[in-house]
């Protein structure tokens, strides 16, 4: 199972970023892996629209759950 989480930083000390989609760093946890992977946003501070290119980003690391307060 991965669980994608919104967050101000890249370790497992950060705290959760308060919106999913302008959050400045995901972390995904691999529960059967043990692992984890963290990456920048690169599109937070994109005007609009994206949506659209996290949706397809999420399908791709087959991300199972989400963790954040507010997806916009």
């Amino acid at each position: 199972m991965k669980i994608a989480i919104s967050a101000t930083g890249r370790g497992l000390d950060s705290k959760i970023d308060a919106k999913f989609e302008r959050c400045k760093f995901f972390l995904i946890l691999d529960i059967e892996k043990n692992s984890l992977l963290s990456f920048e946003n690169k599109t937070k501070d994109r005007p609009h629209e994206i949506g659209g290119t996290l949706g397809p980003l999420i399908i791709k690391k087959g991300i199972d759950t989400i963790i954040t307060p507010d997806w916009a």
